[in-house]
């Protein structure tokens, strides 16, 4: 046996229903819980994903997020530094998340002229982002944090009809390990990742993700340092007052 050929799987937590896997294939069980969550949701149930990951060209898990909207946040890379296949393929066929269904994101909108967006009352306060945004120094990893974080949290969409809320993320589940979602770490790599239902662990994943979403650029963005191109909006307070003075006129007129 070669000893290097280590590959074991456990499972952990209330009712053995979270797992953990170690050793060479780690990302098989990431694999496995994405395609899992994809079948277990249907109906008003759209399965979603929100993840982070530095380097990412396994097609397998690539092809599994393209099947549900996701947003994948990878390290921005050098402008001289090609994505590789997966990674274009997800953008391209993928679809993304709406800021709205992200409470975290309820008030961001891009940049209009590198300056906030102003809000009315008749604008829509959501935006599609994603399947796959960028995070980081655009090669120049000495200058600040790289984004080193290999996470995903497995939710889904809920369509709020009772609260007129629109698309709602629910998260349920987070996979996190030492796992980059490429070909070395799936066969050449001793890695570890863990899957779990844990509340606090998922929202705790969750906001992390959230935030760093916050702060994310879209795909083709080409700036050396980081550019966020959202953030909180500007309400048009003299456009809602009027909508209001006009509401209340017409609540107030008296029936013929």
């Amino acid at each position: 046996m070669n000893p290097w050929d280590i590959k074991k799987g456990v499972a952990w937590g209330p009712g053995a229903i979270d797992r953990a896997w170690f050793g060479r294939g780690v990302l098989d069980g990431l694999a496995e819980e994405l395609q899992r969550h994809y079948h277990a949701n249907s109906g008003r149930r759209i399965p979603a994903a929100l993840g982070c990951v530095p380097w990412f060209d396994n097609a397998t898990i690539g092809q599994l997020l393209a099947d549900m909207q996701c947003c994948i946040i990878v390290d921005k890379p050098a402008p001289d530094e090609p994505f590789s296949e997966t990674v274009q393929k997800l953008q391209a066929e993928g679809d993304g998340l709406p800021t709205n269904a992200l409470s975290a994101l309820a008030d961001l909108m891009p940049l209009t002229d590198g300056r906030p967006a102003i809000v009315g009352p008749s604008d829509k306060m959501s935006v599609m982002v994603g399947p796959v945004r960028l995070a980081g120094y655009g090669g120049h990893r000495r200058q600040g944090p790289l984004l080193h974080a290999k996470m995903i949290v497995l939710g889904f969409l809920w369509d709020d009809d009772e609260f007129f809320m629109g698309d709602v993320f629910v998260p349920e589940s987070v996979w996190l390990g030492s796992a980059n979602w490429t070909n070395a770490s799936s066969s050449g790599h001793l890695e570890f990742g863990t899957f779990s239902t844990d509340r606090a662990l998922v929202r705790g994943a969750y906001d992390f993700l959230a935030d760093l979403l916050s702060v994310s650029e879209p795909f083709d963005s080409k700036a050396r340092r980081p550019t966020p191109d959202m953030a909180p909006v500007e309400y048009d307070d003299e456009a809602f007052g009027n909508a209001a003075r006009a509401m209340w006129g017409h609540l107030s007129e008296e029936p013929d």
